[in-house]
Protein backbone atom coordinates (compact mmCIF):
# COMPACT_ATOMS: atom_id res chain seq x y z
CA UNK A 1 0.00 0.00 0.00
CA UNK A 2 2.98 2.85 0.67
CA UNK A 3 4.10 2.07 -2.67
CA UNK A 4 0.77 2.38 -4.32
CA UNK A 5 0.14 6.00 -2.12
CA UNK A 6 3.49 7.23 -3.43
CA UNK A 7 2.19 7.01 -6.23
CA UNK A 8 -0.53 8.37 -5.88
CA UNK A 9 0.95 11.24 -4.15
CA UNK A 10 4.24 12.03 -6.81
CA UNK A 11 1.71 11.31 -9.69
CA UNK A 12 -0.80 13.95 -8.25
CA UNK A 13 2.41 16.45 -7.70
CA UNK A 14 3.06 15.85 -11.66
CA UNK A 15 0.09 16.84 -12.42
CA UNK A 16 0.10 19.83 -10.26
CA UNK A 17 3.34 20.86 -11.97
CA UNK A 18 2.29 20.13 -15.56
CA UNK A 19 -0.62 22.72 -15.06
CA UNK A 20 1.57 25.50 -13.33
CA UNK A 21 4.14 25.61 -15.97
CA UNK A 22 2.21 24.50 -18.83
CA UNK A 23 5.69 24.07 -21.55
CA UNK A 24 4.98 22.58 -24.51
CA UNK A 25 5.30 19.35 -23.64
CA UNK A 26 3.05 19.62 -20.31
CA UNK A 27 0.77 16.94 -21.90
CA UNK A 28 3.29 13.97 -21.46
CA UNK A 29 4.00 14.85 -17.43
CA UNK A 30 0.07 14.77 -17.00
CA UNK A 31 -0.16 11.17 -18.96
CA UNK A 32 2.88 10.05 -16.30
CA UNK A 33 1.65 11.92 -13.22
CA UNK A 34 -2.23 10.15 -14.28
CA UNK A 35 -1.17 7.12 -15.16
CA UNK A 36 0.75 6.90 -12.02
CA UNK A 37 -2.55 7.66 -9.81
CA UNK A 38 -4.35 5.39 -11.98
CA UNK A 39 -1.75 2.77 -11.31
CA UNK A 40 -1.27 3.70 -7.60
CA UNK A 41 -5.30 3.28 -7.02
CA UNK A 42 -5.51 0.04 -8.74
CA UNK A 43 -2.21 -1.23 -5.96
CA UNK A 44 -4.66 -0.16 -3.28
CA UNK A 45 -7.22 -2.78 -4.58
CA UNK A 46 -6.69 -5.72 -1.82
CA UNK A 47 -6.51 -8.12 -5.17
CA UNK A 48 -3.46 -5.97 -6.25
CA UNK A 49 0.62 -7.50 -6.67
CA UNK A 50 2.95 -5.26 -4.93
CA UNK A 51 4.42 -4.58 -8.37
CA UNK A 52 1.55 -2.60 -9.71
CA UNK A 53 2.51 0.30 -7.04
CA UNK A 54 5.93 -0.24 -8.13
CA UNK A 55 4.89 0.21 -11.76
CA UNK A 56 2.96 3.28 -10.40
CA UNK A 57 5.95 4.98 -8.69
CA UNK A 58 7.84 4.34 -12.47
CA UNK A 59 5.54 5.88 -14.21
CA UNK A 60 4.78 9.14 -11.53
CA UNK A 61 8.81 9.66 -11.66
CA UNK A 62 9.22 10.01 -15.03
CA UNK A 63 6.68 12.55 -15.37
CA UNK A 64 9.25 14.29 -12.60
CA UNK A 65 12.56 13.50 -14.21
CA UNK A 66 11.25 15.24 -17.71
CA UNK A 67 10.31 17.79 -15.78
CA UNK A 68 13.93 18.53 -14.53
CA UNK A 69 15.18 17.53 -17.64
CA UNK A 70 13.21 20.34 -19.15
CA UNK A 71 14.27 23.09 -16.93
CA UNK A 72 17.99 22.21 -17.32
CA UNK A 73 17.24 22.35 -20.47
CA UNK A 74 15.45 25.78 -21.14
CA UNK A 75 18.09 27.11 -18.84
CA UNK A 76 20.93 25.87 -21.37
CA UNK A 77 18.90 27.63 -24.00
CA UNK A 78 18.50 30.87 -22.25
CA UNK A 79 22.22 30.96 -21.19
CA UNK A 80 23.44 30.27 -24.24
CA UNK A 81 21.94 33.34 -25.70
CA UNK A 82 23.13 35.40 -22.88
CA UNK A 83 26.05 34.14 -23.68
CA UNK A 84 25.83 35.60 -27.11
CA UNK A 85 24.62 38.87 -26.07
CA UNK A 86 28.08 39.52 -24.30
CA UNK A 87 29.47 40.44 -27.67
CA UNK A 88 27.00 43.06 -28.54
CA UNK A 89 27.96 46.32 -27.40
CA UNK A 90 24.99 47.61 -25.76
CA UNK A 91 26.28 51.26 -25.87
CA UNK A 92 25.56 51.95 -29.40
CA UNK A 93 21.75 53.20 -29.07
CA UNK A 94 20.88 50.59 -32.49
CA UNK A 95 22.18 47.71 -30.63
CA UNK A 96 20.27 48.29 -27.33
CA UNK A 97 16.97 49.22 -29.08
CA UNK A 98 16.99 46.26 -31.45
CA UNK A 99 17.78 43.97 -27.94
CA UNK A 100 15.22 45.30 -25.89
CA UNK A 101 12.78 44.99 -29.07
CA UNK A 102 13.36 41.85 -29.79
CA UNK A 103 13.64 40.48 -25.83
CA UNK A 104 10.32 42.18 -25.22
CA UNK A 105 8.24 40.64 -28.03
CA UNK A 106 10.07 37.22 -27.50
CA UNK A 107 9.15 36.37 -23.42
CA UNK A 108 5.45 38.37 -24.59
CA UNK A 109 3.79 35.32 -25.73
CA UNK A 110 2.04 37.56 -28.39
CA UNK A 111 0.69 35.66 -31.21
CA UNK A 112 -0.57 37.45 -34.94
CA UNK A 113 -2.76 35.83 -37.45
CA UNK A 114 -5.55 34.79 -38.15
CA UNK A 115 -6.59 30.97 -39.34
CA UNK A 116 -4.65 30.96 -42.56
CA UNK A 117 -1.51 32.25 -41.15
CA UNK A 118 -0.09 33.08 -37.62
CA UNK A 119 2.88 34.14 -36.17
CA UNK A 120 4.41 33.22 -32.57
CA UNK A 121 5.65 35.38 -29.79
CA UNK A 122 9.17 33.94 -31.47
CA UNK A 123 8.94 34.49 -34.95
CA UNK A 124 7.57 37.77 -34.37
CA UNK A 125 10.62 38.50 -32.54
CA UNK A 126 12.70 37.24 -35.44
CA UNK A 127 10.79 39.38 -37.68
CA UNK A 128 11.31 43.08 -35.40
CA UNK A 129 14.91 41.95 -35.09
CA UNK A 130 15.71 41.89 -39.11
CA UNK A 131 13.38 44.79 -39.68
CA UNK A 132 14.67 47.40 -36.80
CA UNK A 133 18.87 46.17 -37.83
CA UNK A 134 17.66 46.99 -41.32
CA UNK A 135 15.85 50.23 -41.06
CA UNK A 136 18.19 51.50 -38.06
CA UNK A 137 21.23 53.51 -38.84
CA UNK A 138 24.49 52.69 -37.28
CA UNK A 139 25.22 56.41 -35.73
Amino acid sequence: VTMSLLSVVIGTVSIIISFICLWNTWYITFICGLAGIITGVLGMKKFSKPAVGKAGVILSSIALILMIVFIILYGFIACSGVKMLQSVDLNKQKNLIIVSSVLSLGISGLIVGGEAISFSATALALIAGVILNIVLKEN
